[in-house]
């Protein structure tokens, strides 16, 4: 596994994320076959102005974690934890799927000055640890820090003198929902899915959702925020995707599997997959399940 800097628009890709340079300088993210005569996955990472990957950390599955620097106001984003660039650079931190082309977490991290992120490594949760250096007297830092205030020297005409940071990067919440259709069945019966979505966490999340058409065509991405201590009860859950244009047919018979990720933790998702009865509507009920458990 390999990253870096590029500027050139013919760099190698395979499966990418990103399947053209971005701008002026774009990270890459890089997997070689064990012989290292064939790539399995390769990509371009950046936005329109200046991007740069420092260090990469694999899984235990086979995510790539990568961390860099970016002057960029586009940087490809998938539920940040921080939406928007902060200063005049900022660093990065992206999670990748196994595959390459899927981003799990891609989040600016940085204050109002410069920053770059690095170096980057897992704990056994999963969780990410990145370090790097700062300029910024207000880089973001939790309450328990164990240094919570930049202790530089603020100088704005030669430049902010550099610190040190270590940051924990907490996964979120990601659940695994099997079926969601929206299909004919026996006996003239129509069946669909309701999805419910619960945010149990302290402030409002970022939902990603990756939906993988098992018939019908229309896989895709998509993203909704939810705020905190809310729930959502969608009646028609391929519909709702199609509404973020995720490329669903609008008609015909439908359905796939739904990765759904909290930005943070706290999330639940449950599913009723029904069809009209005199009476009512008859079905089957079932709750998102966390990737781990759906690999086993």
């Amino acid at each position: 596994f390999l990253t870096g800097v590029t500027v050139s628009t013919n760099f190698p890709t395979a499966n990418p994320l990103q399947p053209t340079s971005g701008g002026r300088d774009d990270a890459f993210i890089t997997k070689l076959n064990s012989s290292g005569t064939a790539l399995l996955y390769s990509t371009y990472l950046g936005g329109a102005d200046e991007d740069a990957g420092f260090d990469i950390a694999i899984d235990a599955l086979g995510n790539a974690y990568v961390t860099g620097t970016t002057t960029s106001t586009n940087f490809p984003l998938s539920a940040p934890f921080q939406a928007t660039r902060q200063g005049n650079r900022d660093a990065f931190v992206t999670k990748l799927s196994p595959s390459g082309s899927e981003s799990v977490y891609s989040s600016y991290l940085g204050g109002s000055d410069l920053d770059w992120g690095h170096t980057i490594a897992l704990d056994r949760g999963g969780n990410a640890h990145v370090a790097g250096a700062t300029r910024s007297p207000d880089f973001p830092t939790s309450p328990s820090a164990a240094q919570p205030v930049y202790t530089g020297v603020l100088n704005p005409s030669l430049g902010n003198s550099l610190q040190g940071f270590v940051a924990k990067i907490a996964e979120g919440t990601a659940l695994f929902v099997p079926v969601v259709v929206s299909t004919s069945g026996a006996s003239n019966s129509f069946f669909t899915s309701e999805l419910m979505l619960t945010n149990r966490g302290s402030s409002q999340a970022t939902l990603t959702f990756v939906y993988t058409a098992a018939f019908g065509g229309g896989s895709g991405t998509a993203t909704d925020t939810l705020p905190a201590g809310e729930q959502k009860v969608i009646p028609d859950a391929i519909s709702y995707l199609g509404s973020f244009r995720i490329p669903i047919p609008d008609s015909g018979n439908r359905g796939g599997t739904l990765m759904v990720r909290f930005s943070s933790s706290g999330g639940a998702v449950a599913v009723r997959t029904t069809t009209a009865v005199s009476g009512g509507r008859a079905g089957l009920a079932y709750s998102g399940i966390t990737s781990a458990a759906a690999l086993r």
